[in-house]
């Protein structure tokens, strides 16, 4: 290839970079709006998106004494590894059964009810209601008029920002409206209602709170948490659970493995005391036939 050809070669790739650049270059109004764009609402997104938190616990399960019995003298160690086999099926048998009962509707409910987990309270906004959890100035003693209700939302206004004793409560399709001060009860359609302070400051935010079922909020529970066993080696349950407000997943999951623990706790007592009590049984009816022994012996 001659000098020639090669900038022939040359002058046509700088020929196309410039018109490749000047293809760009009369669209850049476009460009730099659909720059500006993208970036608005980025920030939107991240300004106003509900952010998603994942709580992370781990339980030691009960585990069996049969893996720990196993272990004897050299000369048996045969009929040990057979004992050891078996004492890991009976160890994993045992932790699946614990796991299944840490997921079990009776714990759920009770730890709803403890936390009053079928209400929750909300600070209006303007594009979203942000949940206060245990931040709201008033806390709501709810009474359901059955165990079906449906999800209902009522907002509640404070004329002068929570510094008289009134407030104005409405449901947000205002099919129901009620003032009243607080420590009154109220009846809706769903229940009686007493608002009671907290304690917390009065903003001038609008407020709202939802009540709900039981049974949705143990389903809705269930469907953000995860249960499972990380090592099937271990006795160790971990529990994972998605939620938008981490102080309340927090304390949900605690409670949650507290009425486990008491649940078991209740267990060993309850076979305590019969164990006891057969023991004192016994006892007793030894203590018979040694009195009576010792009677034909003295006879």
């Amino acid at each position: 290839m001659d000098k020639n050809q090669i900038r022939a070669i040359k002058k046509d790739e700088e020929f196309d970079l410039k018109k490749l650049l000047n293809r760009f270059l009369v669209k850049w109004k476009f460009y730099l709006v659909s720059l500006i764009v993208i970036l608005i609402l980025a920030f939107l997104f991240i300004r106003y998106a509900t952010p998603s938190y994942t709580v992370h616990a781990q339980v030691l399960g009960e585990d069996n004494d049969s893996k720990g019995s196993s272990s004897s003298s050299s000369s048996f160690s045969q009929t040990n590894m057979m004992m050891d086999l078996g004492g890991l099926f009976d160890l994993q048998n045992n932790v699946y059964n614990e796991m299944a009962i840490l997921q079990t509707r009776d714990l759920l409910e009770k730890t709803i009810n403890n936390l009053h987990l079928d209400i929750a309270y909300y600070k209006k906004g303007d594009i979203r209601d942000i949940e206060t959890y245990n931040k709201s100035p008033f806390k709501v003693d709810f009474t359901p008029i059955s165990e079906s209700i449906v999800l209902t939302e009522f907002e509640v206004q404070f004329p002068d920002s929570g510094k008289s004793l009134k407030y104005i409560l409405n449901t947000e399709d205002n099919t129901f409206k009620a003032t009243a001060n607080f420590g009154d009860t109220i009846h809706s359609p769903v229940g009686k209602f007493c608002l009671i302070r907290t304690g917390q400051p009065f903003g001038d935010d609008n407020y709202s709170f939802t009540v709900n079922s039981v049974s949705a909020v143990i389903a809705d529970i269930q469907k953000n948490m995860v249960i499972s066993i990380p090592d099937d080696q271990t006795t160790v349950i971990q529990v994972d659970y998605n939620t938008t407000v981490p102080r309340k997943g927090e304390t949900m999951v605690g409670q949650l493995i507290n009425e486990y623990m008491q649940r078991n706790l209740n267990e060993k007592n309850e076979i305590s005391d019969s164990t006891i009590t057969f023991i004192d049984s016994r006892i007793g009816l030894v203590s018979g036939d040694l009195a009576g022994i010792e009677t034909d012996i003295e006879h």
